[in-house]
């Protein structure tokens, strides 16, 4: 007789040697199921998590973060029923609010696998779980999509990025466009960097208009002129 068969024997055996009751083997079978199922689904996230990471060209910190966020989230349940692929994607946009990346929803959703609504839902869960960034809208979530849908340099968005912290430490958005400031960061970016792009394309790109930004720029100016 070899191990497998052992193996198999002791299925069929609880710890005293005794036959198992066709009960307690059902639920032995259950159990060994949902273990496989749980193991299979922590997988799944964990590749996605390293999929959007890979492709939004973030940084191993952010990866682990968001793996961790992730990891514990799903093995305590809190997140029971919901769509892993969206919890993945939660977790990876929890990692960039939290350190302040200037990527948005929009971006993350972009390349993520679950629904931008799926994705909204599951951060809340996190949000409940480990009081991350609170979902308002900042100036700092709509600059990264700004400074793409505008092709502007890497330095130009690094600067922009900067702007936008600035007004998120000084809380400078309450009461404000978010978006429009968001533009108006970018439009200052572009001047100290040289790039190339008006205050008009700037605002269709925002969907803002013009004079929106030139009042946001106007702000923007008083902290850093």
């Amino acid at each position: 007789r070899g191990i497998g068969a052992e193996i198999g024997d002791s299925n069929e055996q609880n710890d005293l040697g005794s036959p198992r009751s066709e009960g307690l083997k059902r639920k032995v079978h259950r159990e060994a199921k949902i273990q496989s199922k749980t193991e299979r689904n922590r997988r799944k996230g964990l590749i996605e998590i390293r999929r959007i990471v890979s492709a939004l060209e973030l940084g191993r910190s952010y990866r682990d973060r968001a793996a961790y966020l992730f990891r514990d989230t799903h093995d305590e349940g809190a997140a029971q029923g919901r769509s892993i692929h969206g919890l993945a994607a939660a977790a990876v946009y929890g990692a960039v609010r939290e350190r302040g990346s200037g990527l948005s929803l929009d971006e993350i959703a972009a390349v993520a696998t679950a629904e931008q609504s799926v994705i909204k839902t599951a951060y809340g869960v996190l949000n409940r779980e480990y009081g991350l960034a609170a979902d308002v809208a900042t100036p700092l979530d709509h600059v990264g999509r700004l400074a793409s849908d505008t092709n502007v340099a890497d330095a130009c968005r690094r600067r922009a990025v900067q702007y936008a912290k600035l007004l998120d430490e000084r809380h400078s958005f309450s009461g404000r466009d978010p978006r429009g400031l968001a533009a108006a960061c970018v439009y200052r970016a572009a001047q100290d960097t040289d790039a190339d792009v008006t205050q008009g394309g700037l605002a269709d790109a925002a969907d803002v208009t013009s004079n929106t930004i030139r009042n946001a720029r106007d702000l923007l100016a008083e902290y850093t002129d």
